[in-house]
């Protein structure tokens, strides 16, 4: 007798989804997958009417995750408006699966989209857009750490937020929840097991974002 072990192909099960941030946020793409996934690619556009994608690499912790299903992009520059970000998904079985395309929009500290009902102003939240006129500030001390450091987070919305710890290769390598109760909070944080360099810290919620790097001594 033989046996045959049928292998799944990867199929993508949440797809990227359009961002919008202030300058100097982060920006935040997750692609989840299913099957036997074996690797991520993701690429840029460079406009809304660009023609060729870019894969990209992790570079000085300004893109971090290139090949993780997770792309962040610390400190975002105006240049960056309208461009556009997806993911190749590779697996055991072929084929590769590439996700849908997500546009970055940046805007200025003080803008917000706004509509009108009759004579009076909302702002006003499309599906998909995230809209903060104030930027999320992070700050962590002491700072370089020899493994114990806090981390102080600012103009956060009073509910849950994430925080990831990304070391230089792009590699998520802690990931806690924490719950917001006051405009400034304070979150203890142990890296004792990592080894020694450069982390970029980001704490996020689905409005907003914001990111700062520490160094372990």
């Amino acid at each position: 007798t033989a046996t045959i072990t049928v292998n799944p192909k990867p199929s993508i099960t949440r797809q990227p989804a359009n961002t919008t941030k202030l300058v100097t946020q982060s920006a935040i793409f997750t692609v989840n997958a299913t099957g036997l996934v074996t690797g991520y690619q993701w690429q840029q556009l460079s406009s809304a009417n660009g023609a060729t994608w870019v894969n990209l690499t992790n570079s000085n912790g300004k893109i971090i995750g290139a090949n993780t299903s997770t792309l962040t992009i610390t400190g975002v520059t105006e240049s960056l408006n309208r461009f556009r970000y997806r993911c190749i998904v590779t697996g055991q079985c072929s084929p590769a699966v590439i996700s849908n395309s997500a546009t970055l929009t940046i805007q200025r500290p003080g803008r917000t989209r706004t509509t009108t009902t009759t004579t009076t102003f909302l702002v006003s939240k499309l599906p998909g857009v995230e809209v903060n006129t104030i930027p999320a500030e992070l700050k962590a001390y002491p700072n370089p750490t020899s493994g114990q450091f806090n981390l102080v987070m600012s103009n956060y919305a009073i509910d849950k937020a994430t925080i990831r710890i990304i070391d230089a290769s792009g590699k998520i390598i802690l990931v806690l929840e924490t719950e917001i109760l006051s405009e400034t909070h304070t979150v203890p944080i142990r890296i004792n097991n990592v080894h020694n360099g450069s982390y970029v810290v980001q704490a996020s919620q689905p409005d907003r974002s914001a990111s700062t790097i520490v160094v372990k001594q």
